[in-house]
């Protein structure tokens, strides 16, 4: 089964079936992008951060 045929990659939208975790601390925008952009999914960890940090992160991710 090659990547293509993965229902999760198909589901997800992504190129890999690797989900990057979420870190509070270490997955921020620029981890979360790196990841994305290499085909996997990102993931911003944001427990125990305020909204306007969560709100941040998506712009900058974006």
């Amino acid at each position: 089964m090659s990547f293509e045929d993965n229902k999760l990659t198909k589901l997800l939208g992504i190129e890999y079936p690797i989900i990057q975790g979420g870190m509070a601390g270490i997955s921020e925008s620029r981890m979360v992008s790196a990841v994305s952009n290499a085909g996997g999914l990102g993931t911003i960890g944001a427990g125990l951060m305020p909204a306007s940090w969560v709100e941040q992160e998506i712009q900058k991710t974006r």
